[in-house]
């Protein structure tokens, strides 16, 4: 798999590709070796030219002047994708992936948002995640949640969509009360699934 690069250069709109013949060194290891091959740097270039100047720097540490207290003078980084650039790229390595090995596609699971309490997901709580899905157009949003105790209590809009939690191992959410497996809150329908979860409520109705 080739190098990441594909941000725009300060001299231009044009997308410069500053990497040379250092890209054709992992495509001839691969050639050697008989193993499959991802062009990522291609992947990012026409990811980044697609989506244009401005747009595309939503996916790298571009940090405003005067809006984080550890970075008060901004940052303009052209090379390393922050959260939303990472996960933008992981589904385009792995739906390579799947391409080249099509037996690989079984394993991939893929979620809507990500809820981590060491940042590393799109929101810190399970609430925040819950409120982004209000108002899309999709009828299921599927949410992952990532090792950590959540002390919160998650509060069900009217207007949400189907809502599917699931759990990696370490992770749950409480609210004083029982625990139990599977979760679906005590609201109109079920609009919340929770799948292999540990939830700490007081009220509500289970299933299995």
């Amino acid at each position: 798999m080739t190098e990441i690069k594909g941000s725009y250069e300060k001299e231009g709109p044009v997308l410069v590709d500053t990497h040379g013949k250092y890209l054709e060194s992992p495509r001839r290891v691969a050639g050697e070796m008989n193993v499959s091959f991802i062009d990522l740097n291609k992947l990012i270039h026409d990811l980044v030219t697609g989506m244009g100047v401005e747009n595309s720097r939503k996916l790298f540490m571009w940090i405003p002047a005067g809006q984080y207290e550890f970075c008060p003078e901004g940052k303009i980084d052209n090379t390393h994708l922050n959260i939303y650039g990472g996960r933008i790229v992981a589904g385009l390595v792995v739906d390579a992936l799947m391409e080249e090995v099509p037996a690989l596609a079984k394993y991939v699971r893929r979620y809507d948002y990500v809820v981590a309490k060491d940042g590393s997901g799109d929101f810190f709580t399970v609430q925040e995640a819950v409120n982004a899905a209000v108002g899309g157009s999709k009828k299921t949003i599927s949410i992952l949640v990532r090792p950590g105790v959540y002390e919160e209590h998650v509060s069900m809009p009217e207007s949400s969509p189907r809502i599917e939690l699931v759990k990696q191992t370490g992770a749950d959410i409480r609210d004083n009360g029982f625990t139990q497996d599977v979760y679906v809150a005590p609201y109109k329908g079920d609009r919340v699934c929770a799948i292999s979860y540990t939830f700490d409520k007081n009220r509500g109705r289970y299933m299995y």
